[in-house]
């Protein structure tokens, strides 16, 4: 949607601050502030949706509803739409595809549960094997799909789906170094780094600092800004308790 003045910045401003900013078709709109904040649109519709897929999971836990592999299907469905209206349907990071990825994360779980529990003799080694072979496959998918002709972001979701899965089961060399400490450090972080980068970055680039010094300051200024934000939320939250 064009600027067409005052109006639709009251629009977008609303949009935003309801977190609603990513539910309208318009790239103007979902870009309009701090871009990476679409995901909080999505993740809302997620959020009023999760009891009904709840609901499905835990009424037909033997169903083919709770099977990856028709979630999948699904979103595939959903990438079909989308291409073939162009966008104008669907867009691409729209709420109801993400809560379609979403929704394979759940039938994911429920397949990890089981894989977790499963009594099994495969040793660290080929454990090892299986997570450096989907590692490098997940790598390949998502190189050739953003550098090809082509771009199926299913396919995508699919290699990341058997990734986490196999990094949860924790069973591997690959899982076990990322449990070391600093890792774990920088998960407690990572929500807030995603949510800031954008902004730092952008403000780092108009800075013209050269680019590999840039990165770092990036990264620096990233990491910092979101540990203080995390630091202040606490801070407010426990003063809230008192």
């Amino acid at each position: 949607m064009p600027n067409t003045g005052k109006a639709e910045q009251v629009l977008i401003t609303v949009l935003n601050l309801s977190l609603l900013q990513d539910w309208p078709s318009s790239y103007t709109i979902r870009w309009s502030f701090n871009g990476v904040s679409w995901f909080l649109s999505a993740i809302l519709f997620c959020y009023f949706t999760t009891p009904a897929l709840l609901n499905i999971t835990k009424k037909k836990s033997d169903k083919i509803s709770v099977s990856p592999g028709f979630a999948l299907i699904i979103r595939v469905g959903l990438e079909f739409i989308y291409t073939r209206s162009g966008g104008n349907i669907l867009h691409s990071n729209s709420p109801i595809i993400c809560c379609s990825e979403y929704y394979i994360g759940i039938t994911g779980y429920l397949l990890y549960d089981k894989l977790k529990s499963a009594d099994t003799s495969l040793n660290t080694v080929t454990f090892s094997i299986a997570e450096a072979i989907i590692f490098c496959s997940t790598i390949a998918v998502q190189f050739i799909s953003r550098t090809g002709s082509f771009w199926f972001r299913p396919l995508c979701v699919a290699f990341e789906l058997l990734l986490i899965l196999i990094f949860a089961i924790g069973k591997g060399l690959f899982s076990k170094l990322l449990s070391l400490k600093p890792f774990i450090l920088f998960s407690n972080y990572q929500f807030e780094f995603y949510m800031f980068h954008v902004l730092i970055i952008t403000v780092v680039y108009k800075a013209a600092i050269p680019y590999y010094y840039a990165f770092i300051t990036d990264f620096i200024l990233t990491m910092l800004t979101a540990y203080l934000y995390k630091k202040l939320a606490a801070s407010t939250k426990k003063g809230e308790n008192l």
